[in-house]
């Protein structure tokens, strides 16, 4: 099957650039996760631009937000172009009551 997706990678300084292109499903966010933990420098920045996606889907947009580590890496990661804001992380939160107190995970 033919894919409608595909990366392209280019590394300034020591920042990485990712354009993604197409249709962003399960698939293409594990391709994104892997990129984007294959390189070399983790502390160096990565800058996402998703202003050539045709479609999200929201199973891709799960996938990426589970898959990548919840530390410092994410604060290192920056979306542009329009569909940015679609695809962005979702900040999970857990509120638990116990009785009269409230603790958050």
């Amino acid at each position: 099957m033919k894919s409608n997706f595909h990366i392209k990678t280019q590394k300034q300084n020591q920042d990485l650039y990712i354009d993604l292109y197409g249709i962003f499903d399960g698939a293409c966010a594990f391709e994104l996760t892997h990129t984007i933990n294959q390189r070399d420098d983790h502390k160096s920045c990565v800058f996402i631009d998703t202003s050539r996606l045709t479609r999200i889907h929201a199973f891709g947009k799960a996938i990426l937000n589970f898959s990548l580590p919840r530390n410092t890496i994410r604060a290192k990661i920056h979306f542009s172009g329009l569909p940015a804001k679609e695809i962005r992380f979702i900040r999970l939160t857990r509120t638990f009551f116990y009785e009269d107190q409230k603790a958050s995970i």
